[in-house]
């Protein structure tokens, strides 16, 4: 996720917000790290926690469903007061603006 963000933000002149959703599995560590990477390029980072309701694990057609495509069907939710998203996978480059 780091290399994303750095990639983004080396190819850009407007100030990024990267909004971060995650559950408990994200150490405090890592967010103090990904915090300190994001400002090294005046960049800003906010985190999201996400609490899975544990009666969705239930659900016979969510098994095969990764968490972390749950978490992309919550965009819209966690962040409506955001006029745009673009949503990037963590093993994505950015060359361009």
């Amino acid at each position: 996720m780091a290399a994303t963000m750095i990639s983004f933000l080396i190819h850009t002149n407007k100030t990024i917000t990267f909004y971060v959703l995650c559950d408990n599995t994200l150490s405090e560590i890592n967010k103090e790290l990904l915090q300190r990477t994001a400002e090294s390029k005046q960049g800003q980072i906010i985190f999201h926690l996400v609490q899975m309701d544990e009666s969705i694990s239930y659900l016979d057609s969510l098994r095969k469903i990764t968490i972390d495509t749950l978490f992309r069907l919550l965009i819209p939710q966690s962040c409506a007061a955001i006029d745009k998203t673009v949503y990037l996978d963590g093993d994505i480059l950015v060359n361009t603006n």
